[in-house]
């Protein structure tokens, strides 16, 4: 595999990363008006996800020294595409939302550690350097594209449409890219 395709299914993988990660906080204020629930109560929905995703990249990172890292990426971006279709149907409960929103976390902490794994092991020094600045790049890309792209979507459709399109967005890469 040349070092120009790994570099873009990597740094495709992390956009999606940053896609289905930070889309709820993009338009929670979207969320909480149209749910009704309080700015407190909906806060734990996103601490949920800052938990989960920090103790996940430390318990990612062990499991990723010990199994194969495109294996991880996998599951990651599985349980990532999952989350955030369902999400939006759930609306209903804060508690299952919180749940979603926490396995969420820890599905998006199986990316970076084996990413990482998988540079260092293809990768000399200096293009491990240029590589990982390009995949770094693209979570910028990930995050600017869902901060713009959602109030397009909630302007024509509406805020659950934000979640139908990042499962998209990272389904077609889990697909088509990460198994090959």
């Amino acid at each position: 595999i040349s070092t120009k395709y790994l570099t873009i299914i990597l740094s495709l993988v992390y956009f999606t990363s940053y896609v289905t990660r930070l889309n709820l906080s993009a338009i929670v204020q979207e969320v909480i008006n149209s749910t009704g629930y309080s700015k407190t109560s909906f806060s734990f929905v996103l601490v949920a996800l800052s938990i989960t995703y920090g103790v996940g990249q430390v318990v990612n990172g062990i499991i990723g020294d010990k199994v194969k890292p495109q294996l991880v990426i996998l599951i990651g971006l599985t349980f990532a595409t999952i989350t955030n279709f369902i999400f939006p149907f759930f609306s209903f409960s804060i508690t299952i939302l919180t749940i979603l929103w926490a396995i969420n976390g820890f599905a998006q902490a199986m990316m970076w550690p084996p990413l990482v794994r998988i540079m260092v092991n293809t990768f000399d020094e200096e293009t491990y350097n240029k590589v990982v600045i390009k995949v770094i790049n693209s979570a910028y890309v990930g995050t600017i594209l869902i901060y713009l792209v959602s109030p397009l979507i909630i302007s024509i459709l509406n805020w659950k449409f934000v979640f139908f399109f990042s499962s998209i967005c990272v389904s077609s890469v889990r697909e088509k890219h990460i198994t090959h």
